[in-house]
This record gives C-alpha cells, sequence and structure tokens, in this order.
C-alpha cells in the first residue's frame, strides 16, 4: 500500500491560471481593488465637503479664540469673544427666536410629513409619481431660490396670497405676522425630506 506522507496536491495550470485572475495580475486581493473603487467613487465628494464644510467650520472655531478684523494678523483672544458675545443682549433674543422658530416648524413639519406620506401610499390616489415631485421638489431648491418665491407670494401689498385672499395683510413687515411665514417657509422647504423618510 502506498504511503501518502510527503505528498503534495497539484495545480494544473489552468487552475493556477484563474487563481491568478480572480486575485489580479498581481496578486491583489479582490476586494482591495473594489474597496479603491468605492473610495474613487466618493473622493470628489470628499473633496467638497472637506473644503467647503470641515475647512471653513474649523477655521471659524480657530478664529473664535482671536481678535483677527479679517485682513492683517490675528492675536489670541483666550475666551473674550465668547464672554462679549454672552452679555451682548441682542445675542440671547436672537437665541430666543432661533429656538422658537425650530421649535413651531418641528411639531407642524413631523405631523403635516407623516399625514402626507400616509395619503400619497393609499391606493385611492393617483399620480403618486407626480405629488411625490411636487412635495419633494422645494427640497431640491436652494433656500435662495425658496426665499425669493415666498418674497413674491407675500409681497405686500400686490402679492400673490392678498390677491386670491382679496386682502392687504403687510405679511412681511408686521412682525407677529411674519414670524408665522418664516414658520410656514421653513415647513416647506422641509417637508420633502421628512415625506420621503416616512
Amino acid at each position: 500500500m502506498p504511503s501518502i506522507t510527503g505528498t503534495r496536491t497539484r495545480i494544473s495550470p489552468i487552475n493556477r491560471a484563474s487563481a491568478q485572475a480572480r486575485t489580479g495580475r498581481r496578486g491583489r486581493h479582490p476586494r482591495r481593488a473594489t474597496s479603491l473603487k468605492g473610495y474613487a467613487f466618493i473622493a470628489p465628494f470628499l473633496v467638497l465637503f472637506i473644503f467647503f464644510s470641515a475647512f471653513p467650520d474649523v477655521y471659524t472655531l480657530i478664529l473664535s479664540f482671536q481678535h483677527y478684523a479679517g485682513y492683517g494678523s490675528a492675536t489670541a483672544a483666550g475666551l473674550q469673544n465668547y464672554d462679549a458675545l454672552f452679555h451682548y443682549p441682542v445675542f440671547w433674543t436672537e437665541l430666543e427666536n432661533t429656538l422658537e422658530y425650530w421649535v413651531l416648524h418641528a411639531v407642524i413639519l413631523i405631523p403635516v410629513a407623516f399625514v402626507l406620506a400616509l395619503v400619497v401610499r393609499s391606493r385611492s390616489i393617483r399620480g403618486k409619481s407626480a405629488w411625490r415631485a411636487i412635495i419633494f421638489l422645494p427640497q431640491v431648491m436652494s433656500i435662495v431660490a425658496v426665499t425669493l418665491a415666498f418674497q413674491v407670494m407675500f409681497a405686500s401689498p400686490y402679492g400673490a396670497i392678498n390677491h386670491l385672499l382679496g386682502v392687504h395683510v403687510n405679511w412681511l413687515t408686521d412682525f407677529a405676522i411674519t414670524k408665522w411665514v418664516v414658520v410656514a417657509l421653513l415647513v416647506w422647504q422641509g417637508l420633502g425630506f421628512w415625506f420621503v423618510v416616512f
């Protein structure tokens, strides 16, 4: 009976060639090549994100601890800028307004987006693709375009809303009314995102 000790498995030239083809000509693993392709696809986003978002944010944070007039050299300020900010009366008013706008628009936005998602998903609605596009359209529009559209709609005294309702309301000059116009703008602009989420 022949001994099997010390025997080696022979790989045919065909199997060796197919194995090399799977791992690449230079022995690279196919997963590594796929990863490199993935990084190549997201590279443009990463470059734009770093230069136009991450870097400005970090640079602004650094400048917040310095005295800098926008030109010339900067000098260290420590926490003086933050101390001056917290002792500035208008800061607290603006912070209160910002929180108020955020809460009001969130309380309205979430339920409206949820109800719209349910309605559009129902079988009785026709033209679902068109409704989805209409609802999501403000999300892909720039905030500048949305703001200009609202200025035309709520302009006084000859805006589209005043004309349709037959009234002369100062939508953009009376603060008590303007606040709700801004809330409506925020709801309309953010509705598409939450609609898609739901």
